[in-house]
């Protein structure tokens, strides 16, 4: 049902004297949140964190040997800053050994990063060391906590979308997209459904180029007395364009990706706008917004992360990856989430022939994007997007007036093979709360099992593949649905979204006193897979959930073994055993809401015929995971299907196309060349998930069912659990490249 304003007084009265309907409640600021809030909105699941948990080595070594003097280094580590100081009676030089130069250990209790502020009289260098390997060096280390969250990768954005600074203001980018001759379409409407602001939006097609674009005005309304307010006065505002109520404008634009050649691939380019100071004219260009009093984020994460685009670090040149740039899409207006007024010139019978102009011009973009080459590595299959914008018009051509919100996707109607109610699941779960964003993602490949494409949720089938995961980030994390706003629709109450999807998942058991489904915020323990190892080993719990305090204890060991715990009382303690054997570990968190136990088996084995060969703490990217990745066992080799059009040409003798849509490349060499990929590490790297290691790509791709590959290393077989143990421990100890000083390979890879 839509959403309808009787009159503009009524508006105003409600906003005032409190609203109770969805939406309406008040924007919450971060300070108020308690610990068990979920607070991970509008951000990618990974955030690609450029250190693991652990302990670091900082070296703090000289430019010239034989120098002496003090220094003092300023390292923040995570937000927290601490003081280093320290001399050199004769220094070692440029040396990264801690025994020829000072040095400190520093610890990351959660994978994030490190930066330092030097101060010396002394032309110091430093070296950052995992394991005695060098992970970072130079004059400073800098490190940021989320490689795609930082003032570094917005730059690198801009620079890709608007070369040439043509965009600094908003006036700018109306001239440079034309809307200084005129504009298609004009619509005014509340989105009740991700943002809860009034919504001033203009869209333009230019008739000679097809290039479209759009922005859109936001308006909060601070009637009630709390900035931000979610609240129908909000539609009013941008009504009468209330500038005091207006907090900025976001404007995205489908246009060539090469701004001198007007035939290159369009890509969809994000930019936010704010007036500075408020209250002047003049509103430029932004690095980052704050959708939903959540804190400010860096541009284009808050845009991306619902626009159906996968964020990968900066390549080797710190530029902006082109498969991040290429996956964005348009997401569909939603008509039945609007709220409109019903007087004047934007109620919505007056407006929807406009809304409509505007999905035709979105649909116009799923099939550009939907017709890339089947080579390009960035290819979309846009079918279900197309089949989702086009039913809710009556079919192909739009032939309806008006938005159909009773539309269902042939992949949710009520089938013999599906369990009853499978409709009344795709209308009061999947279409208010997952579809929009889940319809525009997702990938075309040649599969094996035909399940590359499915994160789209473009079928029950598909969508319950993911029972797992989605018991996980909906009930345990609380980080989908991915908008504040949604997500408060979602819980608003339990017994309807929450206990529908529960009654389709197996195994969900996370239900209350009144057998309702439970809000995410109690604490989960996370203590890491089953896993193979040397002793000692570093354990990290840091992937536990909403977890406050954390407990280890052993609950078997061998026989006659003795072993302990660091510190049995923080989530990453160094465990020691003197005998090889299975040892059953338990890990306990709780948080003000409960408690949670999880065991896990660390298998300690040091034996020459262990399959891992090594220390956990041996392992890097060069020595052991690249053989892995592109190396020769069949069953794991990556690199086979993972390669170029030329790769394939030049390994293959001719190409058959069996692989076309590969979104990532792991060869070694550039298109089979004798050019080294130096991207290598940085593609397997963006695939590791620092903060929970389990839950990387890497692991995740190849051992389940959702890769287009089919399952390629498995785990049912020794030598596919040998492989898995290798990968897991590598990403565990950080996900280590290799040393540059002792490896010609690791001095080309980890740049």
């Amino acid at each position: 049902m839509n959403r309808k304003i009787l009159t503009l007084f009524f508006i105003f009265f409600t906003a005032l004297s409190g609203c109770s309907e969805r939406g309406d409640t008040p924007r919450p600021e971060s300070a108020a949140l308690t610990f068990e809030e979920a607070d991970s909105f509008l951000q990618f699941i990974n955030t690609q964190a450029s250190l693991g948990a652990g302990s670091y080595t900082l070296v703090v070594a000289t430019q010239l040997t034989g120098v002496s003097g003090t220094y003092a280094i300023s390292v923040n580590i995570n937000g927290t800053t601490s003081n280093l100081q320290g001399s050199w009676g004769s220094s070692g030089g440029l040396d990264p050994d801690p025994s020829n130069n000072p040095y400190h250990t520093l610890t990351l209790n959660v994978a994030g990063g490190l930066t330092t502020t030097t101060t010396s009289a002394v032309d110091t260098y430093l070296y950052l060391l995992k394991n005695g390997v060098i992970v970072a060096e130079g004059d400073e280390i800098d490190l940021p906590v989320s490689q795609i969250d930082s003032q570094t990768y917005t730059d690198a954005y801009y620079r890709a979308v608007d070369p040439n600074d043509e965009r600094l203001t908003l006036t700018d980018w109306q001239n440079k997209n034309g809307f200084n001759q005129g504009y298609d379409v004009h619509v005014v409407f509340r989105d009740t459904k991700d943002l809860g602001y009034g919504r001033n939006m203009y869209a333009r097609k230019d008739i000679v180029t097809g290039d479209i674009s759009f922005f859109v005005q936001n308006y909060a309304a601070d009637l009630g007395g709390t900035e931000g307010q979610y609240s129908s006065a909000n539609v009013v505002a941008a009504i009468e364009e209330m500038s005091q109520y207006h907090i900025g404008t976001n404007a995205i634009e489908f246009t060539p990706i090469d701004p001198l050649d007007p035939f290159s691939e369009r890509i969809l380019k994000f930019f936010t706008f704010r007036k500075i100071p408020q209250g002047t004219n003049i509103e430029y260009r932004m690095d980052t917004a704050n959708l939903d009093g959540r804190g400010e984020k860096q541009m284009p994460i808050p845009c991306l992360v619902c626009h159906g685009a996968r964020l990968l670090p900066l390549d080797e040149n710190g530029d902006f990856q082109m498969i991040s740039l290429k996956t964005a899409k348009l997401n569909q207006l939603e008509v039945d989430t609007f709220e409109f007024a019903d007087t004047g010139m934007f109620q919505q019978a007056l407006i929807e022939p406009d809304i409509k102009i505007i999905n035709q011009y979105v649909n116009e973009v799923y099939l550009e994007i939907g017709a890339q080459d089947v080579t390009n590595p960035n290819r979309w299959d846009s079918t279900f997007a197309l089949e989702l914008s086009e039913g809710r018009y009556g079919g192909a051509g739009f032939p309806l007036a008006t938005y159909d919100d009773t539309f269902i996707p042939a992949g949710w109607t009520e089938d013999p093979s599906r369990p009853d109610g499978v409709e009344q699941l795709y209308s009061e779960v999947i279409q208010p709360h997952c579809i929009s964003c889940h319809s525009i993602r997702g990938k075309t490949v040649a599969e094996v099992n035909n399940s590359a494409n499915d994160i789209n949720f473009s079928s029950y089938e598909k969508f319950i593949s993911y029972n797992d995961k989605v018991i996980d980030y909906v009930y345990k994390r609380g980080i989908m649905p991915l908008s504040l706003l949604n997500y408060k629709a979602f819980w608003a109450e339990p017994e309807g979204a929450p206990a529908i999807l529960a009654s389709f998942l197996h195994g969900f058991d996370l239900y209350d006193l009144n057998n309702l489904p439970m809000e995410p915020g109690r604490p989960f323990a996370k203590p890491g897979e089953n896993r193979t190892a040397w002793s000692p080993v570093q354990l990290n719990a840091s992937a536990s959930l909403y977890a406050k305090t954390y407990l280890w204890s052993i609950v078997s060991q061998p026989g006659g073994a003795t072993a302990n715990f660091s510190n049995n009382a923080i989530a990453n303690p160094v465990f020691t055993a003197d005998m090889n054997g299975n040892y059953v570990l338990k890990l306990t968190v709780t948080n003000d809401l409960g408690n949670d136990s999880q065991q896990t088996t660390l298998t300690i084995d040091d034996s020459a015929s262990s399959p891992l060969q090594k220390s956990q703490t041996e392992l890097t990217f060069v020595d052991d995971i690249m053989n892995n990745i592109m190396g020769s066992q069949a069953e794991t080799n990556c690199a086979n299907c993972h390669r170029s059009h030329a790769a394939h040409l030049a390994v293959n003798g001719g190409y058959t196309g069996t692989y076309d849509g590969i979104p990532v490349f792991y060869s070694y060499y550039v298109d089979g060349t004798a050019t080294v990929n130096t991207n290598l590490y940085r593609h397997v790297r963006a695939r590791v998930n620092l903060a929970d290691p389990e839950n990387s790509l890497l692991l995740r791709k190849p051992t389940g069912n959702h890769h287009g590959g089919d399952v390629r290393i498995d785990r049912s077989t020794l030598a596919g659990e040998a492989q898995y143990q290798i990968l897991l421990n590598w990403i565990r100890e950080g996900a280590i490249c290799g040393d540059p000083l002792t490896s010609l390979e690791a001095a080309n890879l980890c740049q």
